[in-house]
């Protein structure tokens, strides 16, 4: 090791003396490139005249012999920085230099940041407001850097130019915009202070960074420190992902005077090319003394506790309406109907129980799912609905209670006649059992709030939501004469109860084609065969003593329906020959597809989600939005989570969503930010936002 360091300390000094000696004999003023040591360098003005007082940019670019590689600011175990010694009239500044991203250069063990490709360093000038008109400004620039292969050669070239000062608007230099163009991605940005922080942890630094654009597959992220000798270069960063927050662990240097360092700057640079974010971000950050892991104090888009109760309170209540719900809750409001002759005190109580057991019930899902994320499971809202065994225990349960609607037979303690407030608390369980396909608005916000949180967070906003959903039958009980609105008990409601079986029904053949999906059409044969000698079972308990005709009447029936069945899912669908052409998700493809000009729309959905498959018929199948679609060259991309896909719940969660369906467009002009449509959407909203961000810039 100590021969190493001698080695570059060597390396360095020779460096210096090359420099010193070489640098006497400057190259002449010129404005033309300068090729010198094996590397072509040229200063591009961005405009061809000046105004006062007006903020220009100025650009030296780089371009090295193949093999040879330059330096970057902090050059790292050896190098020397290219650099620029400007000569102005008075009043002139130089307020940035903005460096383009580099690599690491590896030598034997020595590590270097650099470039071996053409760069574009970049220099902010600021102009004084006392220049006129007739003024002509000359502007001098000394050049040198360094190029280096198995050998480093000096190179120096002066620049020298002359501006004339206008009152109109001064004309772009057309040779700076195409070097800017093709160089901008390798420019950082200024990420949002709060995004970022960092820590000192002992023998490292950790940087949490909560990005605003979220960059599916990321793999790797490298620091580059602006000052030197306070990190180990040769050590390889420790990087993590969770719910969409970077973590970047870096060993720190033995050399590094911990007791002087207070911020950490510099940049990290992304080992995968791709938007959301495609550039590197600058560190500007002051640090933080902790031995707090990594989610200790995590990042998160809702601005406070407060506001994920209400969105999850919201959604509660939205979820009454939703289709696996509102056949469950509808029963519940005939009951209340019959009981309210027992008196008001009884029916608050079967209210409290309601609410008691949809509480209740919502701590154990978010139980669960804190349980499966810490054993390291990425999951999220509906995520039973990807076991097949799950579809199998709501078909049989759904199909049971259709059966009881329809009088097949009846259950004295039966989920759906309230004769007790135990019967009451178990309604409230069986209504946020099938309540767990479906996403209301509000409620993927309120979700994705506490995918960084402790877990106390998550129980508060599952106790809201819970109690958003209760509320409803709560207030009808607490104020029966709302009641009154409802017609008095008769015929009408056995009718009812028969009309909400097949209801029941349908949710069963919903749940068949879900389980299609998943395991295929045999399944779903086995599943409607159980579903057959269950039913049958049901029948005999109920007319064993009607005879035997009345058996074989509903063998055959239930024949019939099995055989359509069969045909229903051993027919693949007709793919549209002018729908939307939707390719499914890959997250190399992804990142492929947003280095295009092509806008790219990402719709995230699964086969349980009812509100998923809603939106797909009444917006996706509209030949309006479809046609929208073709005519801008949308590519839409499918990110089906009927089973569970870690790849795909990994973007969920940088997303900062935890549930589905949620929408993503991204522009035609990769410039621009990405947009997040609502959870229920109608081909109106779709049309607006493909006109507002798909369009031409």
């Amino acid at each position: 090791m100590n021969f190493f360091k001698r080695n570059r300390i060597t390396r360095l000094i020779a460096c210096m003396i090359v420099l010193l000696g070489l640098g006497v004999s400057p190259a002449p003023a010129q404005t033309e490139p300068v090729r010198q040591a094996n590397t072509e360098v040229e200063l591009i003005p961005q405009f061809l005249s000046l105004a006062r007082g007006q903020e220009f940019w100025v650009g030296v670019r780089f371009t090295p012999d193949p093999g040879w590689h330059t330096y970057w600011r902090n050059p790292g175990d050896s190098g020397l920085p290219s650099s620029v010694d400007w000569q102005f009239p008075p009043g002139f500044t130089v307020e940035e230099v903005v460096w383009p991203r580099p690599h690491r250069i590896l030598a034997g063990p020595l590590v270097t940041f650099g470039y071996d490709s053409e760069t574009f360093l970049l220099f902010r000038i600021r102009s004084p407001t006392d220049v006129f008109p007739t003024d002509e400004v000359p502007l001098t620039a000394g050049v040198k850097w360094l190029t280096c292969q198995e050998i480093c050669i000096p190179g120096t070239a002066n620049f020298s130019w002359t501006l004339a000062v206008s009152d109109a608007n001064p004309a772009p230099n057309p040779r700076f915009l195409e070097y800017h163009k093709k160089h901008r991605d390798q420019y950082p940005f200024h990420e949002d202070v709060n995004a970022i922080q960092a820590y000192d942890r002992g023998p490292v630094w950790e940087i949490v960074y909560k990005p605003s654009q979220f960059v599916p597959g990321m793999e790797q992220v490298q620091f580059y420190p602006y000052e030197a000798d306070i990190v180990d270069y040769q050590a390889v960063h420790e990087f993590t992902v969770r719910d969409g927050v970077y973590s970047v662990r870096i060993k720190k240097a033995e050399t590094a005077d911990e007791g002087s360092i207070r911020r950490l700057e510099g940049l990290l640079v992304f080992d995968k090319e791709g938007y959301p974010p495609l550039r590197p971000v600058r560190i500007d950050v002051a640090l933080e003394k902790s031995e707090m892991e990594f989610g200790s104090r995590p990042i998160t888009g809702l601005s406070s506790l407060w506001g994920a109760m209400v969105f999850a309170f919201i959604g509660g209540l939205i979820l009454n309406l939703m289709p696996c719900v509102l056949p469950v809750l509808s029963i519940k409001v005939l009951s209340l109907v019959e009981k309210s002759k027992h008196g008001d005190d009884k029916i608050f109580g079967s209210g409290v129980m309601f609410t008691f057991g949809v509480v209740v019930s919502f701590w154990i899902l978010a139980g669960v799912m804190l349980g499966l994320r810490f054993a390291g499971q990425q999951i999220g809202w509906g995520f039973q609905f990807q076991s097949p065994y799950f579809i199998v225990f709501m078909a049989v349960l759904f199909f049971c209670l259709a059966l009881n609607l329809f009088g097949l037979f009846e259950i004295g303690t039966g989920l759906t006649r309230v004769k007790a407030s135990d019967n009451s608390f178990m309604n409230g369980v069986l209504a946020t059992i099938v309540a767990t396909p479906c996403t209301a608005p509000f409620m993927g916000s309120a979700i994705g709030y506490v995918l960084t949180k402790p877990p106390v967070y998550t129980v508060i906003v599952f106790t809201a939501l819970g109690f958003g959903m209760a509320a409803p039958y709560l207030l009808l009980t607490k104020y029966p004469r709302f009641l009154r609105a409802v017609p008095k008990p008769g015929p009408w409601m056995a009718h009812l109860k028969q009309f909400l079986g097949f209801v029941l029904m349908a949710v069963v053949v919903w749940l068949c084609w879900v389980l299609s999906l998943q395991n295929g059409a045999l399944s779903v044969i086995l599943l409607m065969g159980g579903l057959l000698i269950l039913g049958l079972g049901c029948w005999v308990y109920a007319v064993s003593r009607k005879g035997p005709l009345m058996l074989i009447v509903a063998a055959l029936i239930s024949l019939a329906g099995l055989y359509t069945g069969y045909l229903a899912a051993a027919t693949p669908e007709a793919a549209a020959e002018e729908g939307i052409v939707w390719e499914p998700y890959d997250e190399e493809k992804l990142l492929a597809y947003l280095k295009t000009d092509r806008p790219v729309f990402l719709d995230f959905t699964a086969a349980w989600c009812l509100s998923c498959q809603v939106n797909d018929r009444t917006v996706f199948q509209d030949k309006r939005v479809a046609a929208r679609f073709r005519e801008l060259d949308v590519i839409a991309v499918k990110a089906d989570w009927t089973n569970h896909d870690p790849k795909i719940t990994r973007a969920v969660n940088g997303y900062g969503k935890n549930s589905i369906p949620f929408y993503v467009l991204y522009p035609r002009d990769k410039v621009k930010e990405y947009m997040m449509l609502p959870e229920l959407i109608t081909p109106g909203i779709v049309l607006n936002a493909l006109d507002k961000y798909a369009v031409d810039p």
